[in-house]
């Protein structure tokens, strides 16, 4: 049966009571709760001022001890006479509490990466692609760990917090730019998601931002191209085919891995790239020369003539080519030439096509650029002619000028090698190479992809390829 104590609770009392109520006498609805399984809580019974009793659990004996128990009982008192509810407030901490960790930094993070994927693309249409959002939402979580922010709720990020990570990483500015472009796109998602009201990266002035990037302007010039085209021989197939279609095309290297057979028409020399493969979500044209029809039949032909499917399919998996830093280390290995990457083979097309008096909205049209973004005025607004006619006499010289280098390049090579074999057969000179020397190949290294099967004898470039091509 619950009981009342005559006097105050006493530590004794506490450790021997039996099962039930014991209550205090010094302070009014403080008591200790026994239960027959020995557990001991203090508690505080109350009526609210809305007539309701209510019981609030203060803590446990003898983790709290009696005195402590008891002066947190006479707070409890005061706060009720004063008309205070204190279970309503303790429920009401508990809510802030379940909103501040949902807030927090680090979950806030998780939310954002699942709603990545859906998000619409920062340039052209359609929305962002899946490597994107993974790399993006990777980049977010790196930002989150260098600033240590994981437990903090979102609000109370500050300007202070950003200036920090940019000091962390100010030796590598690269690193820099990317992390506080993709925590200040986390903190805008915050923002609209009603988390906080002030982007902390808005209010970082702009001289202390990371700089941006200087304008990519290296041009690969023609002869550079031919040894990249006969350095691709190194790559297994179809690696090495869709090296050279990239140099012989101004195609994004992402589009080029997407080239489908169904989009294809070899006899009339046209690939219709749709609007889901191009950065800006508009259907393109490629009118193809012969260097790139050669490769591309050759292509058809090994493949059993198929009707759909990819053309360049991963040698290790039927997906699209991922492994551009291993090709392109292994060609400009081979080429001994690195300084490139595959975006340069767009703006030498452009550069080395206007020496050659292409016209500079031709070329635009060639690389799908949209016309109002490189013209100003009404010009930019009213003109959308594709010129068709003069895109497929671009992509003619094009093709004309990398067969020449082509050519050029094996024959000087072909000159070397039999230089090589001269010197090889002079009198005094050993026809056989010293002892612990590999003899080496005359057009290269040799590379892993040598002996694949589908690797062809290597011909004349007026119009067909080498190697793979």
């Amino acid at each position: 049966m619950p009981k009342r104590s005559e006097a105050n609770i006493t530590s004794r009392a506490a450790e021997t009571s039996e099962p039930g109520l014991l209550w205090d006498r010094e302070v009014p609805g403080f008591g200790l709760r026994v239960t027959p399984g020995g557990a001991r809580t203090w508690v505080f019974k109350y009526r609210a001022m809305d007539g309701r009793q209510h019981w609030h659990r203060i803590g446990t004996f003898p983790a709290l001890a009696v005195d402590e128990a008891r002066k947190l009982a006479r707070r409890l008192r005061t706060e009720v006479d004063a008309g205070k509810d204190p279970s309503k407030d303790r429920e009401a901490d508990r809510e802030a509490a379940r909103a501040a960790r949902a807030a927090a930094v680090e979950k806030l993070a998780e939310s954002y990466a699942k709603a990545l994927p859906g998000r619409p693309s920062l340039r052209g249409s359609g929305a962002i692609s899946a490597e994107h959002a993974a790399a993006e939402a990777a980049a977010v979580r790196n930002a989150i760990a260098r600033m240590k922010l994981a437990e903090r709720p979102v609000a109370e990020i500050t300007a202070a917090d950003v200036l920090g990570l940019l000091h962390l990483e100010a030796a590598r500015p690269a690193t820099a730019r990317l992390l506080f472009g993709a925590f200040g796109r986390f903190m805008e998602w915050c923002r609209d998601a009603g988390h906080l009201t002030i982007n902390p990266c808005d209010a970082i002035p702009r001289a202390k931002r990371p700089k941006p990037p200087a304008a990519r302007r290296r041009v690969v010039a023609l002869p550079d191209l031919a040894r990249l085209w006969i350095a691709a021989d190194v790559l297994p197939a179809p690696l090495g085919e869709l090296a050279r279609l990239l140099i012989a095309l101004p195609v994004r290297r992402g589009e080029g891995a997407r080239l489908a057979w169904e989009d294809i028409d070899l006899r009339a020399g046209v690939w219709t790239l749709p609007g889901t493969i191009t950065k800006n979500g508009d259907p393109h044209r490629i009118a193809l020369h012969p260097l790139a029809r050669t490769i591309l039949r050759q292509r058809h032909r090994a493949m059993g003539k198929p009707t759909s499917g990819l053309a360049f399919p991963s040698p290790r998996a039927d997906k699209e080519v991922a492994a551009w830093t291993g090709m392109k280390a292994e060609m400009g290995g081979a080429a001994r030439f690195r300084a490139w990457t595959w975006h340069d083979f767009r703006r030498s097309f452009a550069s080395i096509m206007a020496e050659r008096r292409v016209a500079e909205p031709v070329a635009d049209a060639v690389l799908n650029h949209r016309q109002s973004g490189t013209r100003g005025g009404v010009l930019g607004v009213y003109q959308h002619a594709q010129r068709w006619p003069e895109q497929k006499d671009a992509l003619e010289k094009w093709g004309r000028a990398l067969a020449e280098a082509i050519k050029a390049a094996e024959q000087k090579q072909s000159g070397a090698t039999g230089r090589r074999a001269a010197a090889a057969t002079t009198p005094g000179t050993p026809s056989a190479p010293s002892p612990g020397k590999a003899k080496r190949s005359p057009s290269g290294p040799k590379s892993r992809g040598d002996h694949h099967p589908s690797r062809r004898t290597r011909s004349a470039p007026g119009g067909a390829t080498t190697g793979h091509g």
